[in-house]
């Protein structure tokens, strides 16, 4: 650094730059670029809001900057912009400011010169509503057929006795070691089959349809939402989803043993946050496809379908999904009475382990006779790490870790 000179006593000034601290310099870096995964309970180690633990995975932290693995890869924001797409990259400033930290010694500093955040951006510590299980579930991994994939659903009640709409939520996460994704959905009580609602829950393959008197005339009112690691908070701005007081939620767990001896026991749920009106009722519209076959050693098989939408209908967010195979999806718009395409989501580096519901910063309106189309891309070789097989086989559609999914879980209102 140049030196000031003082002409009064022509001698260099004392350099007065502060030195680098955790509270005042590193702390805005992992809440903006970290936080989201590695706050003591996400799919990430470590609780980097605290500052004895970065000190411990500091270097770490600095070789995943630069080796590109972390931040992990997300959606591509010049797509379509989405809210906190500006945490999915690291600038070289703040790579800079990390490494020059670790080399002044890693000094803690003063905690009055911390820099506050929300921490409602990866939790919901506003949410007056929780549901969780009953009591804690041990996976018991008793079908060979489903490779130590265990899916269990539960019946949760909310005990709220008007109608109420969702403005946010995210999962409460009891064991994330064995807990793959979760899937919550809301059906009539009445339309329950006898022994649904037990503590330890049924063996549910076909999620929560399983759970549903195929004699009645009761049906799953709908999806309301599906998580995987990595995804953040859902949250709306005058807008909500509809739950009844004659309806419950039921909770798809879809537990993966992954190898481990034990897995453990999870008592997992949701926290969300109601309100008693909203201006746009929210719907989950689960869009994908099954007739697919990945062919054994293919590299880069894409398959890809159209749809035409039947109304007018405006987009909030979307989750595109696939499993270990996955390498890229593409979701657009083509306008019907343009012919223009629109992209609403694209990656090129799916990463199964940050999946995230992409929430647009402005929600896009779609009108009827515009077509959607949504297109997904994997990677079926032996040169694959997390190949299925040892010799590549064909693979097709199915809720297994061993076998592959493509959707776009689309959060959607009726109209403009």
């Amino acid at each position: 650094l140049a030196c000031n000179i003082d002409p009064e006593i022509n001698s260099p000034k004392e350099d007065i730059t502060p030195e680098l601290t955790y509270y005042r310099d590193i702390q805005p870096i992992m809440e903006k670029n970290c936080l989201r995964c590695h706050l003591g309970h996400g799919a990430g180690i470590g609780d980097f809001s605290v500052p004895e633990e970065v000190d411990i995975f500091a270097d770490l932290i600095l070789n995943a900057i630069d080796d590109g693995r972390m931040p992990p890869p997300a959606a591509d924001p010049s797509c379509r912009e989405y809210v906190g797409s500006e945490s999915m990259t690291v600038t070289e400033g703040d790579r800079n400011t990390i490494a020059q930290w670790i080399e002044n010694g890693k000094i803690t500093g003063n905690r009055e010169d911390a820099v506050e955040f929300d921490l409602n951006q990866y939790t919901l510590q506003d949410a007056d509503l929780e549901i969780v299980l009953a009591e804690p579930y041990i996976p018991i991994y008793d079908k060979p057929e489903d490779l130590d994939n265990e899916y269990r659903c539960f019946v949760l009640e909310h005990g709220k006795d008007e109608n109420f709409y969702i403005e946010a939520l995210y999962p409460k996460v009891d064991n994330a070691s064995i807990v793959h994704h979760i899937v919550l959905a809301k059906a009539s009580r009445d339309s329950l089959i006898e022994g649904a609602n037990t503590p330890q829950g049924i063996d549910c393959l076909g999620g929560a349809q399983d759970l549903i008197d195929s004699g009645s005339n009761g049906v799953v009112d709908g999806m309301v939402a599906a998580w995987a690691p990595g995804a953040a908070p859902i949250v709306f701005e005058d807008a909500g989803i509809l739950i009844r007081p004659d309806e419950v939620f039921i909770l798809q767990m879809h537990y993966y043993k992954g190898g481990t001896p034990d897995g453990g026991k999870d008592q997992s749920g949701y926290f969300m946050k109601t309100t008693s009106n909203v201006d746009k009722n929210v719907l989950m519209a689960p869009y994908g496809y099954y007739d697919f076959l990945i062919p054994a050693g293919d590299s880069n098989y894409t398959h890809g379908e159209r749809f035409e939408v039947p109304a007018d209908i405006t987009i909030w967010a979307t989750f595109p999904h696939m499993h270990l195979l996955g390498t890229g999806y593409h979701l657009s718009i083509t306008r019907g009475d343009s012919g223009e395409e629109e992209c609403l989501v694209e990656s090129d580096n799916y990463d199964f382990n940050n999946q995230l519901t992409y929430q647009f910063t402005k929600p896009v309106k779609v009108f009827e006779g515009d077509e959607v189309y949504f297109e997904c891309s994997w990677d079926n070789s032996a040169e694959n790490p997390n190949a299925y097989y040892e010799t590549p086989q064909d693979v097709g559609y199915g809720q297994r870790t061993d076998e592959e999914m493509c959707y776009a879980f689309t959060l959607i209102s009726i109209g403009h």
